[in-house]
């Protein structure tokens, strides 16, 4: 399903990054892709009193003819639900909306969803963090992936079916990767094979920068995304600085090596501690 076939179908999405641009105003990060007005002319009053209507149905006072940048996190949140209710969204998927708020404004957001539901549009969270913490920590797979990722002859020997485990680790990361390409082509609005060929040395130093270690069978689901948060931030203040894309590589590849050699470090200073115990 192509996004233009999503959107005549009534179904939006709100990502964890937002897809807003800081040096427009509000009405115009509403109505993005979505102009009203007669032809080749804008009908900017139309959608400002459009635009007021949908933040007064969500009880919250944002001024449409501010500039996006004015406004908090949680502000620029509620912009991006607004952005999708005024494509008339009957099903609005959300990616992890709460990530960038604090308590209170997390409050303020359920509260609008709840409106939108009462109003009939129907609410999708994808929270995979909590679903994959839930499975690698209560489930008999999830501990068998650590058994295996820590070592393949100790979990044979133990009884453990390895490439069971291998083939439906590998389903899941293919579910998953399949779902991030689908959140991404609705991002960009086009589908490539080679879209996400840049992600994986970021995928990468996340994982290790959140304790995951690169030799497999330690790590959590928190520090994966703690690791995410601090790549994310590393990746937008690259990109403000104007910094060109070979720079940004290069740099996010020296994030990398020092994450690879701090787990190296790490795995050393462990195995030497039994060592120093018997002597």
């Amino acid at each position: 399903m192509t996004p233009e076939m999503a959107r005549e179908k009534g179904i939006g999405a709100v990502y964890q990054e937002f897809t807003l641009v800081r040096d427009l105003p509000v009405v115009e990060n509403v109505f993005m892709g979505n102009l009203r007005g007669n032809g080749w002319l804008v009908d900017k009053k139309a959608m400002v009193r459009e635009a007021r209507e949908i933040f007064d149905d969500f009880g919250v006072d944002i001024d449409p003819n501010a500039m996006l940048n004015t406004l908090s996190p949680a502000m620029m949140q509620i912009v991006e639900i607004a952005k999708a209710v005024s494509l008339h969204t009957r099903v609005l998927i959300l990616d992890e909306p709460t990530a960038p708020l604090t308590v209170k404004e997390v409050d303020t957001l359920f509260a609008i969803i709840r409106k939108l539901k009462v109003g009939g549009v129907s609410i999708i969270f994808l929270v995979i963090a909590l679903i994959v913490a839930f499975v690698l920590n209560k489930t008999y797979m999830g501990r068998y992936f650590f058994a295996v990722g820590g070592s393949n002859d100790a979990a044979r020997l133990s009884g453990i079916n390895v490439g069971k485990v291998k083939l439906i680790a590998s389903a899941i990361c293919g579910l998953l990767t399949g779902i991030a390409g689908i959140i991404m082509m609705s991002r960009s609005f086009s589908g490539s094979p080679y879209s996400g060929s840049n992600i994986s040395n970021d995928v990468i130093s996340a994982a290790v920068l959140g304790g995951v270690s690169i030799s497999g069978g330690t790590g959590k689901t928190s520090g994966v995304v703690t690791g995410m948060l601090v790549i994310g931030v590393l990746s937008q203040g690259l990109v403000m600085t104007g910094l060109s894309n070979n720079y940004q590589n290069m740099i996010k590849g020296a994030v990398l090596i020092l994450a690879v050699i701090l787990d190296t470090r790490s795995k050393m200073a462990k195995a030497k501690r039994p060592a120093k115990a018997e002597g």
